[in-house]
């Protein structure tokens, strides 16, 4: 059984294939942990994490937020990682309590804690906010603001938030409750093994196939929603969800000529329209199939009658195609 799983973070879409076979011809049971994560585990723990936070970043911030890094005076340092955390607490309440005094946006924000250098600070991707506004709020040392960069969206910067390894029974990163999760749509397919093709208005970031013990046959597509316009419609989709895969698609097949039907047909014979293409040929087959298997049948029986001339008719079998010719059974 083959699903396809369909995911909209922004401008990025990411659309995955794979296989449930090989769980289902096997049992599988959970049992209880008895022993260690093994370290390929670990680092499937780590893609997938870091996949996340990309995926948050994508949906929620642009280049209109701002990065900031808070960093501590000599005397305002604090004694561990727990009183770093208390202090962030502290600051997102004084950011929230200004935003609202001043009549500004609710506060988004996705915040990570360092001590990799020695010196404990802050990264926090953020609403935008003035540095003199954010210095006041702080107070407890240097504060530096940068410009996002979502050149092929976020996913730089969620492996540059978590290359601190995790501490035991503690979270990699804080964000607030208002975020957007990214929109995702699993649905089951038949089993096909042809390569991923985005829809019309994205531009491929990354694709590749790969074959895991679980996923069986899987592939992996990333795009990013690009400036260009299509090529056929002239159209590009401004705010993407997750049926544009399929609408924008179906759109522009209608507005093509037979043409340029033709020439796609031609250039993707394993593609995306792979399928279909399959599908007429199998029913044209099988209709040849069956007129080749009368017109197979009306010969037999007109040699059978010529070979049972001189005969007594009464001694004759009756001829049945496929029963008592054992040439023309299957």
């Amino acid at each position: 059984m083959s699903y396809k799983k369909t995911i909209i973070s922004g401008n990025i879409l990411e659309i995955i294939r794979y296989d449930t076979k090989a769980a289902e011809n096997e049992l599988i049971s959970r049992k209880m942990k008895t022993a260690s994560t093994p370290e390929s585990k670990k680092r499937h723990n780590e893609a997938e994490s870091k996949r996340h936070l990309s995926r948050l970043l994508n949906t929620n911030f642009s280049e209109n937020d701002i990065f900031v890094t808070l960093t501590y005076k000599p005397e305002s340092l604090p004694k561990d990682t727990d009183h770093a955390e208390r202090n962030l607490t502290n600051f997102f309440r004084r950011a929230k309590r200004y935003r609202e005094n001043n009549h500004l946006p609710p506060l988004e924000y996705i915040a990570v804690t360092e001590n990799q250098t020695g010196r404990v600070h802050h990264h926090i991707i953020m609403s935008p906010q003035s540095w003199d506004d954010l210095k006041k709020i702080w107070g407890n040392g240097h504060c530096k603001i940068s410009n996002l960069n979502e050149e092929d969206g976020f996913q730089g910067l969620a492996v540059y938030l978590t290359k601190e390894e995790k501490e035991p029974g503690k979270r990699r990163w804080r964000q607030s409750t208002n975020l957007k999760k990214p929109e995702v749509r699993t649905e089951r397919i038949k089993n096909d093994h042809t390569k991923l093709y985005p829809p019309a208005g994205y531009e491929v970031l990354e694709s590749f196939e790969y074959t895991g013990i679980y996923c069986g046959n899987a592939a992996y597509l990333r795009a990013i929603l690009s400036g260009k316009r299509d090529l056929f419609t002239g159209e590009t989709i401004e705010n993407p969800t997750s049926d544009d895969a399929d609408t924008a698609t179906a759109k522009r097949k209608e507005t093509l000529t037979p043409q340029q039907k033709k020439v796609i047909r031609q250039r993707n014979r394993n593609g995306a329209e792979a399928p279909e293409v399959r599908k007429r040929k199998s029913r044209r087959k099988e209709r040849r199939y069956r007129r080749h298997r009368k017109l197979y049948a009306r010969k037999k029986l007109r040699e059978w009658e010529s070979f049972t001339d001189g005969r007594n008719k009464n001694q004759r079998e009756p001829y049945r195609p496929g029963h008592n010719d054992p040439t023309c059974q299957r």
